[in-house]
């Protein structure tokens, strides 16, 4: 893959279920991850919101520069402190981190490239991989039911 598609803005959603009681302390929290993260070169913002509809659903988005960029704003010892464990603790099960496929600014929509294979949904890793090296890949065993 060229070195270019890792240049792609990524997004980090973390979806959290937030008890009432547990609000204060909880946007405290992500105020001091907000303000880590956010201060890291390669993030391009980050915003924590609020559902309207069900007030104890929390959301910290990110937008960071690349790839690469997100891994990087991850390694300073403060952000690995606060923030690695707030974001440890959003749901589980949702995905949390995407690629940015199209973005628009002031009406005008730009596309980009994905970094995922077209068959990403249905290949595990490495399974192509074994495909292409001559080995008798089926899409059973690609998929692990053995």
């Amino acid at each position: 893959m060229p070195a270019s598609h890792y240049a792609e803005p990524m997004l980090l959603v973390c979806v959290f279920d937030v008890p009432d009681g547990d609000r204060a302390a909880f946007t405290g929290r992500a105020r001091r991850a907000a303000e880590l993260l956010g201060g890291q070169p390669g993030c391009r913002g980050v915003s924590v919101g609020r559902a309207v509809d069900a007030p104890q659903r929390w959301v910290f988005t990110a937008r960071f520069d690349s790839v690469t960029a997100y891994r990087r704003c991850l390694a300073p010892f403060a952000v690995r402190e606060h923030v690695v464990p707030l974001l440890a603790q959003c749901l589980d099960g949702v995905p949390s981190t995407y690629e940015v496929l199209l973005d628009s600014v002031d009406g005008t929509v730009a596309e980009a490239s994905s970094l995922l294979a077209d068959d990403a949904s249905t290949v595990r890793r490495g399974g192509a991989a074994t495909a292409s090296r001559g080995g008798a890949a089926t899409a059973e065993s690609a998929r692990g039911d053995r």
